[in-house]
């Protein structure tokens, strides 16, 4: 009894247990029902033992289909290789597994977090996390592209040839700039959180004040959100020295219109700015130098040129009878200008000493001097105290010396020196060669210019002193020769007595005309011709001077004739200089037009002159001999050679003494044609 009374209660005991497990495994079940995640169990043989509701919507099969079935017939090994991976390690090894698989059946993403459970089994639990793979994808990509687009900005940011800074606003930190801001500022750039860090940067206004923070242009774009266009400022590198930039900034706007960061862009501008200043001066330089064609004044001015622009002071040297001058020397300070003169007087260059300006000369080789020995002093000064001490005291600090080079020899030599501020450099040398050969080419100008005049002022005297001793003689050789004619007892002369007399006459003639022309060139360069002017009617003029050339014409069996257009003014003209403008004019055209020709005269009144013209059928002029056609002393090789070539010269400076002007046209084998005006009743007044 008592022992079925202790089955009895065993069996009660096992069997409340029993219903409290069923209780409890109910209402796990339940739980596990409930929940919106996938859940089954597996035992050790990896055979689903449970299957949730959420597990069989999410893998579209029924319990009783996957209950006792391997989980490889829901879930491949070879399409899961992760999640047979993490199965195995926690059934194997007891670890939680945790991991992301796509399910193709579904096209979805399913997170599994793997329990293992006290019976070799394990418990599995799945979500559907699409939406959250798809979201973080996007945000990947997002990232990756941001990443990809800051490289991208990055490398062509690194790549550009102008310095370029990007600044976050509001703070103005520095977000990215590349090694050509570097290189061109001469520093480097360090990210900061304030844009007041701009205040220990170097720009300078054009005064040489340093800009104020809320003066930069990226401080005016974040700030202001000013656009700045190549703004130039002058800047202060940190290696010392100073250059010229050229900024530009912008702000940058986001979606919202608030400005979100600023971008600059900048170029060392400097060797632009120093090309431009040299154009400028070169121009410059050009204009004054042709302003004269005086050789000493030249001289000084391109020395005044180059004092207070290339240098403090500037001499001009030339070597003349062995001696070495300064022709031309100015200086910034006009007291000291006069300090250098005098020691150019006193002490000169030696042309055998070492003085620069020697050794320029010598090898007509530019020579640049960054600084000025105490050495060097002491050597050009050869050993005199008072010479040493005036060197030293020009101060000088920097020099130049240049050749003045014209048609393959050195004229002379220009010589640049600084007291103080930056040393010459290669850049300085290079102006001052391309300054020095155009002063070069105006010096040569002038000398050459000089030298014509004293020739033709020698020429014009020997011309007067010849024409004027030969005058007497030759009245002599006329008057012998018309007494002859005129008084002796020509009935006793024989033929060739008669032609030998006659020969002498027309030979005195021909040179007395001759020598006329050479007075009368003579005066006319000199100066305007003093003219008589008064009212001449035309007709009765042309009417004399065809009266005067019938006979020659009709020798030369040549057809004169004159063709004036009706009602012509009468000419406001010195008489007898008009008639030695058509007797040049029509003698040239009847010498030059063969037997059966025609020479013509026509008149026309045309915007207020007369215009007048000469037309021949003779054998007419060579292009390239017109240019030169009423040069003095010219004559083309036309046969017949008389004369001086003079007629042609006298005649242009008749015209232009009236105001008028001479000029030709001519074909050869067709004739020519001179054409001249003269002023009307209203024409110029002057002379």
């Amino acid at each position: 009894r008592r022992a079925a009374e202790q089955a009895a209660r065993l069996l009660a005991a096992e069997q409340a247990r029993r219903e409290a497990a069923e209780t409890a495994q109910e209402r796990i079940a339940g739980i596990l029902e409930s929940i919106t995640d996938g859940f089954f169990a597996l035992d050790a043989r990896m055979s689903f033992a449970y299957v949730n509701r959420s597990a069989e919507a999410t893998l579209q099969r029924g319990r009783e289909e996957l209950l006792g079935r391997s989980v490889w017939e829901a879930f491949r090994a070879d399409e899961h290789p992760l999640l047979y991976r993490e199965l195995r390690r926690a059934r194997d090894g007891h670890e939680v597994g945790e991991l992301e698989v796509f399910y193709a059946p579904q096209a979805a993403w399913l997170e599994f977090r793997v329990y293992p459970s006290s019976e070799e089994g394990l418990a599995v639990y799945f979500r559907d996390v699409t939406e959250q793979q798809v979201a973080r994808t996007e945000r990947e990509r997002l990232v990756d592209e941001v990443s990809t687009e800051r490289a991208f900005l990055e490398a062509v940011v690194r790549q550009m040839p102008a310095g370029v800074s990007i600044s976050q606003a509001p703070n103005g930190k520095l977000l990215l700039h590349n090694r050509e801001a570097e290189r061109i500022l001469g520093h480097s750039l360090l990210p900061a959180d304030d844009y007041t860090r701009y205040a220990q940067f170097g720009a300078l206004h054009d005064d040489g004040t340093p800009y104020r923070v809320e003066e930069y242009p990226t401080v005016r774009a974040l700030l202001a959100g000013e656009t700045v266009h190549q703004e130039e400022m002058h800047y202060r590198r940190g290696d010392g020295t100073t250059t010229t930039l050229s900024v530009d900034a912008a702000p940058v706007r986001g979606s919202d219109g608030a400005i979100v960061a600023a971008v600059s862009a900048f170029h060392d501008v400097s060797e632009r700015k120093r090309r431009e200043r040299t154009e400028r001066f070169l121009g410059q330089v050009g204009e004054i130098l042709s302003d004269s064609l005086d050789y000493a004044r030249t001289m000084q001015r391109i020395a005044e040129l180059c004092a207070g622009t290339l240098a403090d002071y500037c001499v001009v040297h030339v070597e003349e009878g062995g001696k070495i001058r300064a022709l031309g020397a100015a200086h910034t300070d006009p007291v000291r200008v006069e300090i250098v003169r005098g020691l150019f007087r006193r002490f000169g260059v030696n042309p055998e000493g070492p003085h620069p300006v020697v050794r320029t000369l010598r090898t007509g080789e530019p020579q640049l001097l960054p600084a000025i020995p105490d050495a060097l002093l002491r050597a050009i000064a050869e050993g005199d105290a008072e010479h040493l001490e005036m060197l030293r005291d020009l101060g000088l600090a920097s020099a130049m010396v240049v050749p003045l080079h014209a048609r393959g020899r050195t004229l002379g030599t220009l010589a640049f020196a600084r007291t103080g501020g930056p040393a010459y450099g290669p850049e300085d040398l290079e102006v001052a060669t391309e300054l020095a050969r155009r002063a070069a080419l105006a010096v040569d100008n002038a000398r050459l210019y000089e030298e014509a005049r004293q020739a033709a002022r020698a020429r014009d005297d020997v011309l007067a002193v010849v024409s004027h001793d030969l005058r007497n003689p030759l009245n002599a050789i006329l008057l012998g020769s018309t007494i002859l004619e005129d008084f002796s007892g020509t009935e006793e002369w024989t033929e060739r007595d008669r032609k030998q007399v006659q020969v002498i006459r027309s030979s005195a003639e021909q040179m007395t005309h001759l020598i006329q022309d050479l007075v009368e060139v003579i005066s006319l360069e000199s100066g305007a011709p003093v003219l008589n002017r008064e009212a001449i009617p035309v007709e009765p003029l042309v009417a004399g001077v065809m009266d005067m050339f019938q006979p020659l014409a009709a020798r030369k069996g040549v057809r004169l004739e004159a063709r004036l257009a009706e009602g012509l003014p009468p000419l406001h003209a010195d008489r007898g200089r008009v008639l030695q403008v058509f007797s040049n004019l029509l003698g040239n055209a009847i010498r030059f037009t063969p037997e059966g020709g025609q020479v013509t005269l026509d008149g026309s009144w045309t915007e207020g002159v007369v215009r007048f013209s000469v037309s021949d059928t003779g054998i007419g002029i060579a292009p390239e001999h017109i240019p030169h056609l009423f040069d003095r002393f010219w004559q083309a090789r036309r046969g017949d050679r008389q004369g001086l070539g003079l007629g042609l010269a006298i005649a242009r400076k008749i015209v232009e003494a009236h105001g008028g002007r001479i000029g030709v046209e001519s074909r050869p084998g067709e004739g020519s044609t001179f054409t001249f005006t003269l002023p009307g009743p209203t024409g110029p007044t002057r002379g």
